[in-house]
């Protein structure tokens, strides 16, 4: 009866063929790819003219995809924000928001915070480190934050925890307290 394609870079397929199709089409747009995209254009030195046309390319694109949005019986964003700007830019009438959630039970066995717990010297950041802005944030902080508090606390630890899938290695920094643990199953032995 229903169609659920992730992301409008996939949905733009069974778009195309929409009016062949007799089940409802939804898109999950998880994050607004063409509004990421600016992000990343603002936020990214380029090399050269070639790559600067490339994501601007791109961009264009994304947005033609999700001005295609409106072809759909609906889709799905995660925030309030994000619905209210496909509806202001009247891509898509009927959005649903789901925000983003986690089940909180698979932590009960977490320790409260305590003395013993702020003794321990360790900052974790988990976070999806195949998204641009949370790999610039840690990049960030590794560079211009944690030498400081290094330099106050010389034996704390910086846990970086998350899903990366690139091709490229994940270059974060060579510090001997920083630890990087990659597509780990649960997050959850970490925050313990």
């Amino acid at each position: 009866d229903v169609i659920l394609a992730r992301y409008i870079s996939g949905g733009q397929y069974l778009i195309n063929n929409i009016k062949k199709m007799k089940q409802k089409l939804i898109v999950d747009l998880d994050d607004l790819e063409f509004l990421k995209a600016d992000r990343e254009m603002s936020t990214q030195g380029y090399k050269g003219l070639y790559d600067k046309y490339r994501k601007l390319l791109n961009n264009l694109l994304l947005k033609t995809y999700h001005k295609k949005l409106n072809m759909l019986h609906s889709s799905i964003v995660c925030s309030q924000k994000d619905k209210e700007f496909l509806k202001n830019a009247g891509f898509i009438k009927n959005v649903w928001v789901i925000p983003n959630s986690i089940d909180l039970s698979l932590y009960d066995k977490i320790k409260k915070f305590d003395a013993a717990t702020f003794s321990n010297k360790t900052i974790l950041f988990c976070g999806n480190l195949n998204y641009d802005p949370n790999l610039y944030g840690i990049r960030w902080f590794v560079d211009m934050v944690f030498p400081l508090i290094i330099q106050k606390i010389p034996d704390i630890k910086l846990h970086i925890v998350g899903l990366y899938r690139r091709i490229t290695p994940l270059k974060i920094s060579n510090n001997k307290n920083i630890h990087i643990f990659t597509n780990v199953n649960s997050v959850v032995p970490y925050y313990e």
